[in-house]
Parts: C-alpha cells; structure tokens; sequence
C-alpha cells in the first residue's frame, strides 16, 4: 500500500472541495427562459444584509423587494450602519419596500423566486421557514438555527 503524503492529501482534498462546490446549484421553482433573471427579495439590508444584496446584484439578480425594520425615508442624516439602508433604497429604487417581512412575503411571494434573510440570529429560522413555505428558495446567515427544534423544523419545510 502507498504511503499517502501530505501533497497527496491536500490535493484530494482540493479536488474534493471543488467537486463539492461545482454540484451546489440554485434550483428556481419555475423554468426560466434565456433573458429571465431570478427576482430576489432582501429580508434585512444593513450590515450583512448590505452584502449580501451587492453580492446578488452582481451575480445577474433583480433586487424585487426590501425589507428592514428602519425605514431610512424618515432619517435624512444618518450615519454609521444606516448608511447601508440608505444605500439599498437609493440603489433599488423600483424594489417595494417593507419594514414588516410577513407583509412582504404576503405581498409579494408570487413576484420573487428567492430571498435573502440577513436579519439579527434569532430571526433566521422562523424567518426562512415562512420564506420557504412560500415556494421561495432562500439563503439564510448563520446561525440558520439556535437549536435542535429549529434545525428539525427547518428542516421539514425544506
């Protein structure tokens, strides 16, 4: 038997990574034609949530709604972590804006294929359940639970 190396494992191991990461896919619930592009709901726009709407408008998404518990419209002079709220209506002027995601989910689950929850922990799972009971693929910060009840619930939804 050969002796494996530590060049030998590490390259396995890049390859297995790779491997990993090429077959991870969004899924859409709907066949989209070649000029469609997948309508995203942000649930949360400061902080990671800033990011994460960037990061998705980069890789070709509509940002199709917002959602975050302040709305900057009342704060003309803001500083420090609301800058990235402002920054996400002024950006997305066309995406509806909801300080309440169970209304935005009401309202607009049938105009979205996907959502981003980037709202404080405790949010996370209650949040991506009623995203996910919706029809809507989400991607949910970490923690995605806080316990072994959530993770189950989740994962039943899913």
């Amino acid at each position: 038997m050969e002796s494996l190396s530590r060049r030998k494992m590490l390259k396995g191991a890049a390859a297995a990574a790779a491997a990993t990461a090429w077959n991870f896919q969004v899924v859409p619930s709907r066949v989209f034609g070649a000029n469609d592009r997948i309508r995203l709901g942000a649930i949360g726009t400061g902080g990671k949530g800033a990011s994460d709407i960037q990061g998705s408008a980069e890789a070709g998404f509509d940002i199709a709604a917002l959602c975050d518990v302040v709305d900057v419209a009342q704060y003309p002079n803001v500083e420090g972590r609301l800058k990235n709220l402002v920054g996400a209506r002024r950006n997305y002027p066309n995406a509806p804006f909801y300080m309440d995601w169970r209304e935005m989910l009401e309202k607009e689950a049938d105009n979205l294929d996907a959502v981003t929850v980037s709202t404080p922990d405790h949010n996370h799972a209650i949040i991506t359940i009623n995203a996910m009971r919706k029809g809507l693929a989400c991607y949910t910060q970490k923690p995605l639970t806080h316990d072994i009840w959530e993770a189950r619930a989740v994962t039943q939804v899913a």
